[in-house]
């Protein structure tokens, strides 16, 4: 991520403690306004924790950013573009990488996650498996002008000046 021109911007933003009946612990949009990946791990109000890790939920969500960098997802506005590439296989790969940091964070007699349970709640958060997951270079050309919707994907992503300035000297200091 980092030697990707793309800015990603990691938050925890608050949502009510009745939130975390959705299931829903954290989102990664397109964040239009400022022209950058925007990974949102939630927390909760009221002292309630979600039963997922935030480290398995940060996971999960950075699996996304990934995605977003190898042209698996893309984004209509804001929000993941289910009309293209997004679908099940994205969240059970996000499953899995959640799963991975979630089982070594269980006590000895709790039950293990599998490929099998990222499957199952992947069902719940996305769109049925499509047979092309990833934009070919030449198909990302054709469909970053295909619309009047904006649509935003590693194929149209271009940095602003003030985003090459800021990364520039971030990186300078290292």
């Amino acid at each position: 991520m980092d030697a990707s021109e793309v800015e990603f911007n990691i938050i925890n933003s608050t949502k009510p403690g009745w939130f975390v009946g959705t299931g829903k612990g954290g989102a990664t949009k397109f964040d239009v306004d400022n022209n950058r990946i925007l990974i949102d791990v939630f927390t909760f109000k009221d002292g309630i924790d979600h039963y997922i890790s935030k480290e398995g939920r940060t996971g999960h969500e950075l699996e996304h950013g990934v995605q977003f960098l190898n042209g698996e997802i893309s984004f209509k506005g804001s929000e993941p573009d289910i009309s293209l590439t997004y679908d099940e296989s994205d969240e059970v790969k996000s499953f899995q990488i959640q799963n991975l940091i979630t089982n070594t964070q269980l006590s000895h007699d709790d039950r293990l996650k599998s490929d099998d349970d990222a499957r199952d709640n992947a069902k719940q958060y996305s769109m049925p498996l499509k047979t092309e997951t990833t934009l070919t270079t030449e198909q990302g050309e054709k469909f970053k002008n295909s619309s009047q919707t904006i649509r935003n994907s590693i194929y149209n992503y271009k940095p602003t000046e003030k985003q090459k300035l800021e990364k520039k000297s971030i990186f300078k200091n290292d």
